[in-house]
Order: structure tokens, then sequence, then C-alpha cells
């Protein structure tokens, strides 16, 4: 049976002594397995003792980690499991892994508040690897171009406001507004948003941002940097694209709730849609998501490129907007067939909501 000493047997016997084991060649079964269980023994006895220790000091256990030398499992708290597991998928981006550490380390000499993973940085992105605290640290170290965190020191109390301060003592040289900083608690578009956020802590005009997705006014990009604090940047855009155009703060809320909340794609158009609804602030605020899901409809699937918000009547666009959910509802209880086409070509009208013709060959 092979054990982790040398084949000697004045070797085997020298580890047996030290152990206060007996030094005799020739054993029980019993005494064979403690000599096995040994080692692991003492292996799991270094570990927990290694891990108190570290425990007692947080800045060796950082470094430990970012040198392999501890595992996500070998960790007892989910803040620094978390620490681990962005550690491990840094690894691949040298520079970005080392400007990681530095930043932990930094934000723990200076005692701050961040690295509490139980609830989201920002409460209106879900909980993910990118919305603790700890996940907008790791995202903070990709930008680590020219900045040297060693000099910066926690304003303020609680996380929101020291992650704040850093990111501005970071990459910024102008105030720019604390909703600015949910660039770095989302998986979506972040590269993006981060540009922006260094575009205007430079000093640079919001509307000239790059891969800005709307087109502002300058009232409109004024309203943004005055959105409310809870918003994120994407509602903070739609926010002054509607009160820059004189909407209410009501109007932003409902449509947000909607596709036009996180998506820019088709801008051109919604942007038209936008102003209609501020020019129409009667409309009762339940409408406006259905009406977009019937422009979306109508525009794009498949596209409609003629089809227009200019001089559209509420009156009428609300009886097509209930007539094509009457129809959803006919077709959703309607059997499915299909049937081949015969072979004749389609026609084309011109009128404000014209679309190609195309011949019927599905019930739907």
């Amino acid at each position: 049976m092979r054990k982790r000493w040398d084949s000697t047997p004045a070797a085997y016997q020298a580890w047996c002594r030290q152990r206060d084991f007996g030094v005799a060649l020739h054993k029980s079964e019993r005494q064979r397995r403690k000599e096995i269980d040994r080692p692991r023994e003492e292996t799991s006895r270094a570990a927990l003792s290694r891990g108190r220790r570290l425990s007692r000091r947080p800045q060796d256990t950082i470094v430990a980690i970012f040198e392999g030398e501890l595992a996500v499992d070998d960790l007892r708290t989910d803040s620094l499991r978390t620490v681990a597991e962005h550690a491990q998928r840094l690894q691949a981006t040298p520079l970005v892994h080392t400007a990681f550490r530095d930043l932990l380390l930094v934000a723990e000499r200076a005692k701050a508040d961040l690295f509490d993973v139980d609830a989201p940085a920002v409460s209106r992105f879900a909980p993910g690897p990118c919305n603790p605290f700890v996940g907008g640290m790791a995202t903070l170290a990709s930008r680590r171009d020219h900045w040297f965190p060693e000099t910066w020191r926690p304003r303020g109390h609680g996380p929101r406001r020291q992650f704040a301060s850093l990111t501005r003592h970071l990459l910024a040289r102008y105030e720019l507004p604390v909703l600015f900083d949910t660039a770095f608690f989302t998986d979506v578009d972040a590269d993006r948003q981060l540009d922006w956020f260094e575009h205007v802590g430079g000093g640079g005009n919001l509307r000239t941002a790059p891969g800005l997705p709307v087109t502002l006014t300058k009232r409109m990009a004024h309203e943004v940097l005055n959105a409310p604090a809870h918003y994120t940047i994407s509602e903070a855009l739609r926010y002054g694209q509607i009160v820059g155009q004189q909407g209410v703060s009501a109007l932003v809320e409902t449509v947000i709730a909607t596709r036009l909340g996180e998506s820019f794609e088709h801008e051109d158009f919604w942007s038209t849609y936008l102003h209609w609804l501020t020019r129409h602030p009667m409309l009762d605020s339940e409408w406006v998501g259905p009406i977009a899901d019937y422009l979306n409809e109508r525009k794009f699937v498949p596209p409609v490129p003629n089809l227009s918000m200019k001089s559209r009547s509420v009156d009428k666009l609300l009886r097509q907007v209930e007539e094509w959910h009457a129809r959803l509802t006919r077709d959703q209880r309607m059997p499915s067939n299909k049937w081949p086409a015969c072979g004749i070509g389609g026609y084309s009208e011109t009128a404000m909501d014209a679309e190609t013709g195309r011949e019927l060959t599905t019930t739907k």
C-alpha cells in the first residue's frame, strides 16, 4: 500500500516517530488506516489554520486569492468568494487582474463599505455578477489607464457614495450625476456607457458622447443630467427626451416600463413616438405600452418604411390598437393552418398606413 513517505524502512520509521506511531514494519489494518489518514488530517488542519489567520488579515487574504493560493471553496464569506470568482474570470487579462487586486486592497485599507454582496448595488438591475460593488470594482479595473487608486480616501457614508467618490477620483475631472455610476453594474451595453461616463466626467458635452443612441437638444441634455438619482443611464436618456419636450415625469415612468426602457433600436422612429406622446398629455397612461407594441408590430414585423407618427389621430390610433388586440386574441383561439402560394405576385397601395400586399397563406 503506497504512503506519502520515502520507500526506505528507515524513512518510514522516522515519519512514524514524528507522529507518535509505532515503528514496527508489520501492522494491523487499523494501524495502517490511521497512518494513511494522517496526511489528510494535517493538510486540513493547516488549511483551517491558514484560513483563520487570513480572516484576521483581509489584505493577506486578497493577495493570496490573486496569487492562486486560495480557491473559491477555501473561503468562508460570500464577499471573498465573489472576489475570488471575479479574480478567476480576469486571469486572462493580467493588467486588469492586477488593477482589480489593487482596487480591492485600497478599498480594504480605507475601510470602505464596498465588500457587501448581500444586495444589488443598483436595485433597478437584476442581481448578478456585475451588480454588487465588488463587481463594480472589477468593471472599474478595466478602465485602469492613468489612475492612481493609492491616493483615494472615501468620501461620505454608505457604499453608493463611497463608490461614486472612487470612480470620480479615478476617471473624472468634473462632477457628474451619481446615476452615471450605474454603468459599472450593468452587463448590457456596459462599454459604451463607460465611455459616456469618461466623456462627461472629462468635461465633454453629453450630446457629443461617443455612440450615444439618441439625438438630444440642449434642453434634453440638461434634463438628462438632472434626472432622478435612482435612474439608470438608459432611463435618464428617456427622461431627458420626454421632459426636454415638456413632458411630465409620470409619462417617463410609463415609457421606461415598456420596451423603450432599455432598448434604443430603431430610435429614429421611436423618438417621433415620444414626441407624439408629449403632444397628447391627456392620453391615458395605460395605452402607452399597448400602442408601442402595436406600432412595433406594424412598423417592423415585417418592415413598413412609410408608417409614421406624423398627423396621427389619437382616436383613430386607439381604435386600430383595439382591433389589433382583438385580432391577436382571435388568432390565438384559431387553429393554425398553412397552404402553398399560388405564384401570383403581390401588390402595393399608396396610403399613410399602406404596406406591400401579401397573399394569404396561413390562417394567421
